[in-house]
């Protein structure tokens, strides 16, 4: 998850979780949609589970039954401490900046969808260099024109 540019997708989920399994399917096929239209370089996907041993990850994912192909991961190193959760299932969309512009339940897909493509679409916002605020660096290049 460190392709620089990139719109990350970051979901998390647990096997126990009847509305995490509602809500796979869909994340699954924007996963698919998304990397088709955008590619693999500019949108990446993975859904995290938290506090769980690999076996019981594993055995869900193949009760899936192909449904769950976006990339697993299983936080091991409390990675989700650094995430504001109020419980799961929850996403959150990274913009090209590395900034979270959108969190919330993935739901059906379709405000993740629309975070996604709005993220996408956006320009990642321009490197400050240290000290300096946006109001500055946009100030700096309307002088430059």
């Amino acid at each position: 998850m460190t392709r620089a540019g990139s719109v990350k997708v970051v979901e998390f989920w647990g096997t126990r979780c009847p509305p995490c399994k509602t809500a796979i399917p869909h994340l699954n096929n924007l996963w698919k949609e998304l990397t088709k239209e955008f590619g693999a370089e500019k949108i990446q996907f993975i859904g995290v589970s938290k506090g769980e041993e690999a076996e019981p990850v594993k055995t869900f994912i193949t009760g899936m039954n192909g449904e769950m192909e976006y990339p697993i991961g299983i936080d091991s190193s409390d990675i989700t401490q650094a995430y504001p959760l109020s419980g799961i299932p929850h996403a959150f969309v990274v913009g090209k900046d590395g900034i979270v512009c959108w969190s919330g339940h993935p739901g059906d897909g379709t405000p993740l969808n629309t975070a996604v493509r709005e993220a996408m679409a956006a320009e990642a916002a321009p490197k400050l260099m240290r000290g300096e605020t946006v109001m500055e660096e946009t100030t700096k290049a309307t002088k430059a024109d």
